[in-house]
């Protein structure tokens, strides 16, 4: 009996027990409906933060008032930075392209009748082009804004929705604790940052006057900076650590008073999160295909055990051990196959449905397929292996005897 007829034979057996067939099964495509579904929303989970590191600018280095265990970029930040720095950074790394300090606090803002908390952000002209966000409506401010500390504003998509709805919004004012700022530009919608926090709702102002008559300070909160090129990003960050270390006066053995990370650590530090979770979730969708797998071997056995008279009838007409254990282990993997089809549809319609419903990408490669189908015979091979083994071993006399 060659490969051919064995797998008949598997077939013709599976298809006399169809419903009991097709329940062995359900175990393999839970299993299966996990790994799918694990792996395509978390490749989608990894798209979308890429997408919104990439949305944060370019090449881009940011410094943050405060040692790393109390950093904050936020309303909160600390202000320890000093133009100083600012200007010995400028002025010692060549590599930088284009440099913005900036400044944030949490404050109302009034229109007529309305009024919204956001956060105010005191930027200089460069922070568009660093940070890739172009207008969707009238202008930045300019350098002339940014010295004589005008009361001028860009509004973010949000901020813009909850002051002025639809109505037209350049040339009008708002008020920013008290003080009258004249609406200048509306930036293009950002969406969510890695962290959920909403980028379009804030308020863009010249950083001069942000400082003097919003925050009241005279220092910064960060510093936000654009390399030149990818390849000399790791160079600067060391440039700028070692030019701050001397403007603060730090000694060799003093811990950094500032933070710096890059939109490289940013992206290691998401992918490593990404990692940890898809692993976690690749442990239960396996300890699920693990018990779908000894729910197989369990019902493989009472088949053995069901069949001992065709299996003694079989080795008295001269069925070898070898054809014996061929063909339960074919049963086997052909149980689990179909399973994997099965969940392999279900698990993709389902990651489909999950992405739609909370707005978030799937992406469903190779990878997964391949898994998924590969991960099925292996499991209808391993669990399948013991009784098709025991099948092989039964004595023929004793079989026919016992049915």
């Amino acid at each position: 009996m060659n490969f051919y007829l064995l797998l008949q034979s598997a077939l013709r057996s599976l298809s006399k027990h169809k419903t009991r067939s097709l329940l062995t099964t359900l175990g393999i495509i839970i299993g299966i409906i996990s790994i799918i579904s694990v792996m395509s929303i978390g490749e989608g989970a990894k798209f979308r933060v890429n997408k919104e590191i990439q949305g944060l600018g370019t090449n881009f280095i940011i410094i943050l008032s405060g040692e790393p265990k109390h950093r904050a970029m936020g309303p909160g930040m600390s202000t320890s930075l000093k133009d100083k720095d600012f200007r010995a950074i400028m002025d010692e790394c060549e590599d930088i392209y284009q440099a913005s300090p900036a400044i944030m606090r949490i404050a109302k803002v009034v229109r007529e009748n309305q009024n919204w908390k956001t956060t105010i952000a005191g930027v200089d002209s460069n922070y568009l082009d660093i940070r890739q966000w172009p207008l969707a409506e009238g202008d930045f401010f300019s350098p002339q804004d940014m010295r004589s500390g005008n009361k001028v504003a860009v509004l973010g998509k949000t901020v813009r929705k909850e002051l002025f709805g639809t109505e037209e919004v350049l040339g009008k004012t708002i008020r920013i604790k008290g003080l009258p700022f004249k609406v200048v530009g509306v930036l293009t919608e950002k969406g969510k940052m890695p962290n959920g926090m909403d980028q379009d709702d804030a308020i863009l102002a010249p950083f001069s006057t942000v400082q003097r008559k919003i925050a009241g300070i005279h220092g910064m909160g960060a510093i936000i900076i654009s390399v030149a090129t990818s390849d000399k990003m790791d160079k600067t960050t060391q440039q700028i650590r070692s030019v701050l270390r001397q403007t603060r006066k730090l000694q060799p053995d003093d811990d950094d008073d500032f933070t710096l990370f890059s939109q490289n650590d940013v992206a290691q530090a998401a992918d490593a999160a990404t990692k940890v979770l898809n692993m976690l979730l690749m442990i239960i969708a396996s300890i699920s295909l693990l018990v779908g797998g000894i729910g197989i071997m369990n019902i493989m056995l009472v088949t053995v055990t069901e069949r001992t008279k065709e299996i003694g009838i079989r080795m008295a007409l001269g069925a070898t051990t070898y054809k014996i254990l061929t063909q339960f282990i074919l049963e086997a993997i052909i149980i689990c196959l179909f399973g994997g089809l099965i969940g392999l549809a279900c698990g993709i319609v389902l990651s489909k449905v999950v992405g739609i419903t909370l707005g978030w990408p799937v992406v469903i490669s190779a990878k997964p397929v391949i898994l998924s189908l590969s991960s099925s015979i292996l499991v209808g091979l391993f669990f399948g292996y013991y009784p098709a083994y025991k099948a092989s071993r039964l004595n023929p006399v004793e079989a026919l005897i016992e049915r």
